[in-house]
This record gives C-alpha cells, sequence and structure tokens, in this order.
C-alpha cells in the first residue's frame, strides 16, 4: 500500500506544478535572504575577531597631555603590560577634509595590507580603506597633506579604526571627510616637528599577569605630572586661572602663620615686661609708701615751725612796739634838749647831753626802722610757714593718693603680667593651629580645587571604544533577527502549503475513506501528505541556502558594512550551524505544521469521507436577511473559505512587517536628517578646550558635560547641555534645579521616559551616577540630548559661576584654534545626517520588494485555492448560464472585501507591531528614533495593495475561465 501511496506523490506534484513552484520559489527567495544575512553577519564577527586577533587589537588606550618618561614606561612594562606609541597629529588634505598622520605600528593594532606595501620612504603613505575609497585612492596616487604630497603605497585597515570615527563621541563616521594615513617613523617625527597642529599622544596597552584596566589607569594617574611643563599656553592659563584663587588662599595662610609667629613672640616680650613691670610696680609701691611717711613727719614739722613763727611774730610785734615808744620818747627829749640847748639853758659842759641825746634819737628811730623790718619779715617767714605747712599737707594728701595709686597700679600690673602670659599661650596655641592648618592646607584646597592635574586625559577600555569592532556590532541583530524570520516565514509557508494539502485531502475524500475501509492507518496517510510539503520545504531551503551561501550572494550582503567600515578583505564564513539550520527547519517546520493541520481533517470516519461530506461551520450557516443575491453569495463564500481568507490576512501581515522595517528603516534615517537639521539653528558650534573668561562676541555660551546611558547591553553618550532660559538656538524651556532635566524628544523615543519620570545617568571616568527629574519633554531631536539651566548645572557639577565650554553662533568667529576643541558647522551636519539614507538605501529596496513579491505570490496562490475548491459552484453557475462576468463578480471580486478588511487592520497593526520592535534591531545607533512618516503613506499603501490585488484577480481570471461546465459532472455521486 505504501508503494501505492508513493506513486501518487509525483502525480499530485505534477498536477500542482505551478502552486509548488510559487512555494518553492517563495522558500527559496526567504532562505537564500535569511542565509546570505546570517552568513554575512557571522563572516564579520568571526572574521572581525580574527583580524582582531592577528593584529593584536588592544586591550584599552589612553591619552596624555605629555609623552610618559622611559622611566614611567618601565614601571608599566614592568607589570607585565604591553605599550605601544601610538602618537598622532591631525592636517588637512588638500580637498579640505582631515587626514590622522601616525606612525606605522610594530606591536598593537597593526595595520592589515590590502593592497600595496608598507611604507618604507619617507614620502610613502598607507592609506585607510574607506577613505580611499571615498577619494578614489589607489596604489600610486597621489596625496597632498598640508603641504607634503605623498605616493600612496599601500591600502589598509586597522582594528582600531574599524569604525573610523573621527571623535569618538560623533554620531556617524563620515569618511568623505576624515581618514588616517600611516607613514614611516623618520617622516612623523619631520611632520610633528613641522606642524603647527597639537600633537596628541595615545598609547595602545595589552595587558598581562595581573593587571587589569583600573589598576593600570590608577598607576598611570599616580605618575609624577609636572602641568607647567605642558607646552598648550591655553592648558597652563586655565590651570592657572583656577589655581589663583587657591594660591591666593594659601598666600593668606603663609601670611596667617607668619603673623601668627610674630604675635606670639610679641606677646611673650610683652609678658615679660608685664613681669617687670610688675617688678617695677612693687618697689614702685614701697617708696610711695615711705614718701608718704616722710612727707608726713614733715608736716608736723611745718606746723610747729608756724607756730614758732607765729609766736616770734607776736615778739618781734612787742618789740617792735616798744621801740616805737622809746623812740618817741627820745624823740621828745632830743627835741627839749635841742630847745633847752638853743635857749641856752645847758652849758657848753653839757654839750655831751645834747649829742648824746640826739644819738639817741637817731639811734632808737633807726632801731625802730629794723624792728619794723623785723617784724616784716617774721610776717613773710609766718606767711611761708603756714603755706610750708599746707603744702606739706596738701603733699601728704598726694602721696597718700600716690601710696594708694601704686597700689592700684601694682594690681593692674599683676593682672597685665596674668592676661600677659594668658596672651601668650593663647597666642602659642593659635600659631601651632595655624601650622597644622598650613600642613593639612594642601589637602582641603585639593578638594575645595579639585582640578586633578594628572598627566591622563583619556582612558578607553576595549569594550568602550567605539571604532573596535564596530561592524561586528551593527550586524549582530541582523543575525539574529534573520534566524527569527526565517521560522515565521517558513511556518507562513508550511501553512500556506497546509491549505493545499486539505484541498487535496477534501477533493480525495471518497479515496482516503476507501483507504481506510481498507485498513490503512491515519498514521500512514499523515505521512503520505507531509511527504511532499516537507520535500518541498527541504529542497527549497537547499536551493536557498546554496544561493545564500554563495560568495556573491555573501559578497552582495557585505557590501553595507564594506561601505561604511573601515574593514580588510574578510574571507565568507560559513558556520556549521547555520547549513544544518537552513536545511533542516524548513522541512521540520513544514512536517509540523502539517501534520498538526492535516490530522484534524484526516481524523474524521471513514464513512464520512467516502462520502465527501464537508464540515459546515456555524458561522457559514448564519441567516443573511439583507442585500441581494450578490451581496450574500459574496458574504457565504467568504465565511465558507475562512481559513483561506486568514491564511492571506497573516501573508499580508508579515508581508507589511517586512514592508515596515523596509519603511522604518527609510523614515528614521530620513527624519534624522531632517531633525537634525530642524535643530541645528546655528551655523557655527566651537566646542572649546580652554575657554576665554570673556564669552565671544556674538556667540551664545552654554555647557556641555557626555554622560553615559545603558540600556539592551548597550551604552550610549548622553549630552547634557546647559542652556540660558533666552538662548536663540535652542527653543528649550529648562528650570532651575540641580536634579531637573528638560528631554530631548530623541530621548524619551529611545528611552521612553516621560514628564516626572525618574533617569538616571552615570559619570563612568569618575564612576557617579546622577538621578535625574523629567521637567518637561522638548521637541528638539537632533541627537540624545537633556537640557539643564547652566547655573544649575554649573553648581552640580562645581564649575565657576561663569563657566562654559560651548558657544554658537551664525557666523565664524576668531578662536584661537588651540582653545578649540572641534569646530562644527551646519553643513558638517547636513552630510553627515544623509550617511544613514545613504546607507540604508538599498537594505530598504530589497526589504520592500522582497514583501511584494511575498504578498503577491501567497495571495495568488490562496485565491487559486479558493477558485479550485469552487469550481464545482463555479461549473454549476456556467450551466445555468451566468456569464464569466457574473462568475467573476461572484467569486473574485468578493476577495476584494476581504483585502480591503485586512489591508485596513493590518497596515496600522503592523507599525504598531514593527515600531515596538524596531529599536531593537539598532541598539547602538546614538541618536532618537522617530518612525513616524507622512499620513498619506497609509492611503497610498492600502492603494497599492488594491492595485496588487487587481492584478492578481486579472491573472486569476484565466483560471476562472477553465472551468468548464462538464465540472458538474465529476462530482456526482
Amino acid at each position: 500500500m505504501n508503494k501505492v501511496l508513493s506513486k501518487r506523490i509525483p502525480r499530485e506534484f505534477k498536477s500542482n506544478l505551478p502552486k509548488y513552484i510559487a512555494l518553492l520559489l517563495l522558500i527559496v527567495l526567504c532562505m537564500y535572504l535569511v542565509t546570505a544575512m546570517v552568513a554575512s553577519s557571522e563572516t564579520i564577527i568571526i572574521r572581525t575577531d580574527e583580524h582582531n586577533a592577528a593584529n593584536h587589537v588592544e586591550d584599552g588606550q589612553f591619552t596624555t597631555f605629555l609623552p610618559l618618561t622611559n622611566e614611567q614606561e618601565k614601571d608599566i612594562t614592568d607589570k607585565g603590560v604591553t605599550l605601544e606609541r601610538m602618537y598622532s597629529l591631525d592636517i588637512k588634505a588638500e580637498d579640505g577634509s582631515t587626514l590622522r598622520v601616525m606612525k606605522n605600528r610594530r606591536n598593537i593594532d597593526l595595520v592589515e595590507l590590502i593592497s600595496g606595501e608598507y611604507p618604507s620612504k619617507d614620502n610613502e603613505a598607507v592609506v585607510e580603506r574607506r577613505y580611499a575609497e571615498e577619494h578614489s585612492l589607489d596604489v600610486g596616487s597621489k596625496l597632498t597633506v598640508g603641504s607634503t604630497e605623498y605616493t600612496v603605497c599601500g591600502i589598509g585597515a586597522s582594528p582600531d579604526y574599524d569604525a573610523p570615527y573621527q571623535n569618538m563621541s560623533d554620531m556617524a563616521v563620515s569618511s568623505k571627510n576624515f581618514g588616517i594615513i600611516f607613514v614611516t617613523d623618520s617622516e612623523y617625527e619631520r611632520v610633528s616637528d613641522s606642524s603647527k597642529s597639537a600633537q596628541t599622544f595615545t598609547y595602545g596597552y595589552l595587558l598581562g599577569n595581573d593587571m587589569t584596566d583600573d589598576k593600570l589607569k590608577e598607576l598611570i594617574e599616580d605618575f609624577d605630572f609636572d602641568y607647567t611643563k605642558v607646552t598648550d599656553k591655553y592648558y597652563l592659563e586655565t590651570v592657572n586661572e583656577a589655581l589663583e584663587k587657591r594660591t591666593e588662599i594659601e598666600n593668606g595662610i603663609n601670611d596667617l602663620a607668619e603673623g601668627a609667629y610674630k604675635l606670639h613672640n610679641g606677646l611673650k616680650d610683652l609678658s615679660e615686661g608685664a613681669d617687670t613691670l610688675y617688678g617695677g610696680m612693687n618697689d614702685l609701691s614701697d617708696g610711695s609708701d615711705k614718701l608718704y611717711d616722710g612727707l608726713k613727719s614733715l608736716s608736723d614739722g611745718t606746723v610747729q615751725l608756724h607756730t614758732g613763727m607765729t609766736s616770734i611774730y607776736d615778739g618781734a610785734s612787742a618789740l617792735d612796739k616798744g621801740l616805737g615808744e622809746l623812740s618817741g620818747g627820745a624823740s621828745s627829749l632830743n627835741s627839749t634838749i635841742a630847745g633847752a640847748d638853743s635857749a641856752g639853758l645847758i652849758p657848753p659842759t653839757m654839750n655831751a647831753l645834747v649829742s648824746g641825746a640826739d644819738s639817741l634819737a637817731s639811734g632808737l628811730k633807726s632801731a625802730k626802722s629794723g624792728s619794723s623790718e623785723l617784724v616784716s619779715g617774721i610776717s613773710s617767714a609766718n606767711r611761708g610757714a603756714e603755706q610750708l605747712s599746707t603744702g606739706a599737707t596738701d603733699a601728704v594728701n598726694g602721696a597718700k593718693e600716690l601710696a594708694d595709686g601704686v597700689k592700684d597700679a601694682k594690681d593692674g600690673a599683676k593682672e597685665l603680667a596674668d592676661g600677659a602670659k594668658d596672651a601668650k599661650d593663647g597666642a602659642g596655641e593659635l600659631a601651632d593651629g595655624i601650622h597644622e592648618l598650613k600642613s593639612n592646607i594642601g589637602k582641603l584646597l585639593d578638594a575645595a580645587f579639585d582640578l586633578d592635574l594628572t598627566n591622563l586625559t583619556s582612558f578607553v577600555k576595549r569594550a568602550d571604544n567605539v571604532r573596535i569592532a564596530g561592524a561586528a556590532g551593527d550586524v549582530v541583530m541582523n543575525k539574529y533577527g534573520g534566524l527569527a524570520a526565517c521560522v515565521i516565514l517558513m511556518a507562513l509557508f508550511a501553512y500556506v502549503i497546509s491549505v493545499f494539502v486539505v484541498h487535496q485531502i477534501n477533493r480525495e475524500s471518497s479515496v482516503i475513506g476507501a483507504l481506510y475501509a481498507l485498513g490503512v492507518s491515519k498514521g500512514a496517510l499523515i505521512r503520505h501528505y507531509i511527504i511532499l510539503p516537507t520535500i518541498i520545504a527541504f529542497i527549497g531551503g537547499v536551493l536557498g541556502s546554496a544561493i545564500g551561501f554563495s560568495p556573491m550572494s555573501i559578497q552582495s550582503q557585505l557590501a553595507d558594512s564594506y561601505s561604511y567600515f573601515s574593514l580588510p578583505d574578510f574571507q565568507t564564513v560559513i558556520p556549521l550551524y547555520l547549513v544544518i539550520y537552513a536545511v533542516v527547519i524548513p522541512p521540520v517546520i513544514a512536517a509540523i505544521v502539517n501534520a498538526l493541520v492535516i490530522n484534524r481533517r484526516l481524523s474524521a470516519p471513514a464513512l464520512s469521507l467516502m462520502r465527501n461530506e464537508q464540515n459546515v461551520r456555524n458561522i457559514s450557516r448564519m441567516e443573511i436577511k439583507s442585500g441581494g443575491f450578490v451581496r450574500k453569495f459574496r458574504i457565504r463564500q467568504l465565511l465558507r473559505e475562512m481559513r483561506a481568507n486568514i491564511t492571506v490576512m497573516a501573508c499580508m501581515f508579515v508581508s507589511m512587517l517586512i514592508l515596515m522595517l523596509g519603511l522604518d528603516c527609510y523614515s528614521m534615517c530620513n527624519n534624522v536628517t531632517t531633525d537634525m537639521l530642524a535643530g541645528t539653528t546655528y551655523e557655527y558650534m566651537y566646542t572649546l578646550k580652554y575657554p576665554t573668561s570673556e564669552v565671544p562676541e556674538s556667540s551664545e555660551a552654554c555647557y556641555v558635560k557626555s554622560l553615559e546611558k545603558e540600556k539592551d547591553g548597550y551604552t550610549l553618550d548622553i549630552t547634557v547641555i546647559g542652556i540660558d532660559s533666552d538662548n536663540p538656538y535652542y527653543n528649550v524651556d529648562v528650570k532651575k534645579g540641580k536634579s531637573i532635566v528638560t528631554a530631548s524628544l530623541s530621548i524619551a523615543q529611545r528611552y521612553g521616559v516621560a514628564e516626572g519620570d525618574k533617569f538616571i545617568l552615570t559619570d563612568e571616568a569618575a564612576g557617579t551616577d546622577y538621578a535625574f527629574t523629567v521637567g518637561s519633554i522638548s521637541d528638539y531631536s537632533a541627537g540624545l540630548a537633556v537640557f539643564m539651566d547652566i547655573d544649575s548645572m554649573r553648581e552640580l557639577f562645581r564649575q565657576n559661576d561663569d563657566y562654559y565650554n560651548m558657544v554658537l553662533s551664525d557666523k565664524a568667529l576668531d578662536i584661537d584654534e588651540g582653545r578649540i576643541y572641534s569646530v562644527t558647522t551646519k553643513s558638517d551636519i547636513e552630510r553627515s545626517s544623509k550617511v544613514f539614507t545613504e546607507l540604508m538605501s538599498g537594505m530598504v529596496i530589497t526589504l520592500v520588494g522582497t514583501s511584494a513579491v511575498i504578498f503577491v505570490v501567497v495571495m495568488y496562490l490562496m485565491m487559486g485555492v479558493m477558485i479550485d475548491r469552487s469550481s464545482f459552484g463555479i461549473s454549476l453557475l456556467k450551466t445555468f448560464g451566468y456569464s464569466k462576468k457574473d462568475v467573476k463578480k461572484l467569486y473574485l471580486d468578493g476577495n476584494a472585501i476581504t483585502i480591503a478588511i485586512s489591508a485596513i487592520i493590518c497596515l496600522p497593526l503592523s507599525k504598531l507591531v514593527m515600531d515596538r520592535i524596531y529599536p531593537s534591531f539598532i541598539p547602538n545607533v546614538a541618536c532618537g528614533i522617530n518612525l513616524n512618516f507622512a499620513w498619506y503613506l497609509y492611503p497610498a499603501l492600502f492603494i497599492a495593495v488594491m492595485l496588487i490585488y487587481l492584478l492578481t484577480s486579472t491573472l486569476l481570471v484565466r483560471k476562472l475561465n477553465k472551468i468548464t461546465p462538464a465540472e458538474v459532472l465529476k462530482n456526482r455521486e
């Protein structure tokens, strides 16, 4: 019996040859695309790993202000680390593009030649592949770099510039504007000596022993670094400005320490003087006591003297009075005697008496005069004695007050001495404290003025280097997406085949019932009916994979990677698992799907099968009350062919998913270009290494800092932009607050944040997380950015109140080149934004074309099955005299409703699903995910679907016309 059944397989294949050929071609197409895509991805991934290993790709790289000394390099290599100097100079080429001039490598990141040879002469150079392709350079071509003309001796690629970004923060590679050349050591030294461009001191390293990236970074940071030896005057200027306040504080501390020392010495002298003063005041107090005692004795003596002088005065007064009386008597006597003598009463012998009386009177008169003078003198002496007594009394009182004052002064001197001693001790403690402050001020100032003056300017691990293995990271999602898509498409195609098989079972129902009656098992019949679909799927898988594994197919898929990344020529890789997958998955899925579908149909009783009884679904019995015959017939036909209609809808949905994938690719690329240009309202953007103290005229100052955000295993740079509220170039509303940001629309699209959400960003270099609150969402979409109030941002990142590092302007600014990190013009942004569209155009066309082919073929086949299953009814209608036009209206035109409804449902649904899935395809692309496209595309796509249906319907009219009225006779009992 098995032999009999086996003979039916070729006959069945021949009778349905167009259908199976169409399905076979679909499977071949599907497996070709999957295997070519996955094999090309594996080629990139595996060969990149081999290329990196063969050329000793770095474990990381770092840059320094000054070249490491020989001793410092030895310290590193002694730890088991292999070190390679990768110094470079960026110099303009003749066409305005930038070329990075480097020495040829010796140990790390070796250049792999694609053609030509390494430079052996000073006028020769190896050019990086992508730059050479963009500028039509080949071995033997001439290339002018600066003022030097080189002969291209080779075209090559190095693993550290797999993705040749000029700066690691760039959003896209632009090989038209940037490339790398490798020259001899002597030529590089000549160029570096003569070039005005600043040299970048980069070192690549390979870890060894127990050394890790973090340990190496700490070792380099601990190296001695004399920043004064840096030749960049702007760097020195910036450092000196930052250190100016620190120097002022240090000088102030030094002055304070010196003043405290002098104060301590002065108070020490004061204390000693106070002690001496106290001793002197003791002596003065003793002397004042003695002075008081002496003056008191003197006062007592003057009182006695005054009393004696008063007594003398009284005696002298009495004597004077007596002498006055005596003198008066003598004068009277003398007058009497003189009168008597004149009268001659006195004899001549008595002349002596007359003379004596005269002398007595004169003498007494003189005595009287003398006594008067004596009284006057004694009176004066008495007054003097009185004054002396008064003065002595006053002196005694003054001596008393002096003694009391000296005693008080002595007590004050004691207190002064004690206070001076305490002040001296306090000044000593102050001096010690200031000395300790001076000893520790360095640490305090290091914390307050955290300049981190190390020689290290950047440290990038291999895993964080976007230039390394960029192509491999780009195709990882292609690999997994292709494998998943294969399963979905094969399940769809297998189900389509199962519909054919079920139709065949329905036609052969009576035969199957007879076979059951003859003892053939259901399992044998299931195996029989799944053999052909399995063989078709197997052949399709083999043919599709054979085409997909061909070098031409894989190379065509590799073209996108080669047109963007700088890669050597990779030999194609066909992994064993993919061969097994491509050969096994299609027949296995076909067998499983068909077995599940066929099993249900073959479960009917043998008698039911022999009578060719068809299961009539309850929905097909639904009573239709309104409408004419044609409308009712169409509705019942749709209900009868529900399985086929669902298959068509499923096919349309899958096709639409593929179509939406292509349209999302195009929309995102086109929107990136539009959003970048819309968000770039300035003409020039200057990112500054060393900003001036004053913002350049005619420019707007901003503060930018790059932080990181991880999602889906990929870490992307997020730019934090600090702006003023009235910034004319960013129409963004920023709010005050160190933890409040305004998220760009691209951030909201990429990370799904909304107003009020927490948004955590990381500073990998500092090992710090920053938790921000999203204050609002702006319409800005030109890159992954969040905005802050510039003053709040300065405060958060501990910068000066007037700090900035980016300026925007409508015109070119006169800024010294040494201060500039990079200059970006609006035209540069426009060129870069169009890179994605150029790269993805081929894939978009392929996806749209594949979607259309799958939809057309499956719809044609399913509508053909509907016609085949309705052949009896069509034949009967023709027998009743219905015209071809009427038959077409009843059996074909009714499907337009199915297609229209399916399109109305599947278009928005597939867009919604793909928009949710699409971000997982590009987790490593640093841009927003704006997948919106113009509204009129929906009606345009709907019209396209209906036009495809009309084309398919037109083709099926021929099949409809082949059914004759005689078909009725073939199906009678």
